[in-house]
């Protein structure tokens, strides 16, 4: 007599990355449901989480919050609430949030959750551009000890008044471990920047994409607030090697901060500027000239030292 036949488990046989990439594409309940079938399925945590919804925000269900093994996260175009019980991501490395809806304490309640976190992104967009006040960004850098690389783009930094700057030179914590800074800011919020800088010792790349375009008003508030650019002197930037500037405007206040970055940087091997396609040719060549005939200290003489035009292919 036959005993009875053992059911043939295909599936956990898989090489771990196979298995990996069939969680990865299953829906998140489905997912989470894995874990019941086999202590060796339990194991599998899901490591790379991509989250794309392209035609509306979409609400994160809370089984999301289960997948304590993630260690890379994207999230585009969905709403964002925490539940009360957040545990965060203890494993998770990389974090991009791309047009996000999340408020800033949220956000700040996530990010304290995730202390390994090494990169992060956040890409805002139209809809979900909403301003952080001075306070607001310094305190987002409380959660980020462990840095290394950070983006954010339409950063818009609400400030008290005219007159008024209340953003410190520094942060509250050094951030030893950034490297790697890319801002995209308006013209108020260069001493946004320069605090960030100010805090990062060991940086090796700064990248500054400049508003696409402003007013009169912007123009006015922003020398209302800046402070003086020699106030920041004592920035060190030892490890800086690459300096891109776009959207370069060709004001005075833009060049200062060219000349600091540039002046302290010992070791920079490459600086580039991109102006804005409304500074013209004219202007242009009234700037090199500045450049040749009132050349400014640099710290690093190696350093080449690129000024392009704005050219539409390059967006193509």
């Amino acid at each position: 007599m036959k005993g009875p036949r053992k059911s043939l488990d295909r599936i956990s046989t898989l090489p771990q990355d196979a298995i990996d990439l069939i969680l990865s594409l299953m829906p998140i309940q489905d997912a989470l449901r894995t874990s019941i079938l086999s202590s060796k399925w339990r194991s599998n945590n899901i490591k790379k989480f991509t989250f794309l919804i392209c035609d509306e925000f979409y609400l994160l269900p809370c089984s999301f919050f289960s997948l304590q093994g993630l260690e890379h996260l994207d999230l585009t175009h969905c709403e964002f609430h925490l539940p009360l019980m957040n545990k965060g991501f203890n494993k998770l490395k990389k974090l991009r949030l791309f047009e996000v809806d999340i408020t800033n304490k949220m956000l700040r309640g996530f990010l304290t959750n995730c202390p390994l976190l090494e990169e992060f992104t956040w890409a805002r967009g139209y809809y979900t551009n909403t301003k952080l006040s001075e306070c607001e960004f310094v305190e987002l850098f409380k959660c980020l000890p462990s840095i290394q690389v950070l983006r954010i783009s339409q950063l818009y930094i609400e400030h008290l008044g005219a007159g008024s700057n209340s953003m410190p030179h520094k942060l509250p914590i050094s951030l030893p471990n950034l490297r790697i800074l890319i801002l995209n800011v308006c013209f108020l919020d260069l001493s946004t920047v320069l605090c960030v800088i100010s805090s990062s010792p060991n940086l090796e790349e700064i990248k500054v994409e400049m508003c696409w375009d402003h007013d009169e008003h912007c123009l006015q508030h922003t020398f209302m607030n800046l402070p003086d650019i020699q106030e920041y002197s004592g920035v060190n930037l030892d490890h800086l090697k690459e300096l891109e500037i776009t959207n370069f405007h060709n004001h005075g206040l833009e060049m200062e901060f060219v000349k600091l970055i540039m002046g302290k940087s010992h070791v920079l091997k490459k600086a580039r500027i991109e102006l804005h396609y409304r500074v013209s040719v004219s202007e242009e060549v009234k700037m090199l000239r500045g450049l040749v005939h009132m050349p400014f200290p640099r710290a690093s003489l190696a350093a080449s030292f690129t000024v392009k035009r704005y050219n539409e292919i390059d967006l193509l």
